[in-house]
């Protein structure tokens, strides 16, 4: 999958299919961001690597090269944040 795509669904519920067919769905995030930088097994800089956080955990890492489809699952998480924001601004 190209890296532009992907990278659209950052922060958003998705289900990803990796090349060997496992499937993962949760919030779609990149490492390396200030969202990880406690964690430092997914910290890394400068390198453009993925996971998805779900309920329970989090999926292995993966590069986009890795992902074989990608598809939304549910609800935006940042399309839900700005909905709130302006539920308290009301």
């Amino acid at each position: 999958m190209r890296r532009e795509d992907l990278e659209e669904r950052l922060d958003t519920e998705v289900t990803v299919t990796l090349f060997d067919g496992s499937e993962y769905t949760g919030v779609l995030r990149q490492c390396g961001t200030d969202y990880v930088r406690d964690n430092d097994n997914l910290f890394l800089v400068g390198r453009k690597y993925y996971f998805v956080e779900m309920d329970y955990g989090i999926s292995c890492i993966f590069r986009c090269s890795h992902v074989k489809r990608c598809k939304y699952a549910g609800g935006n998480v940042k399309k839900l944040k700005q909905l709130t924001n302006v539920i308290e601004c009301v």
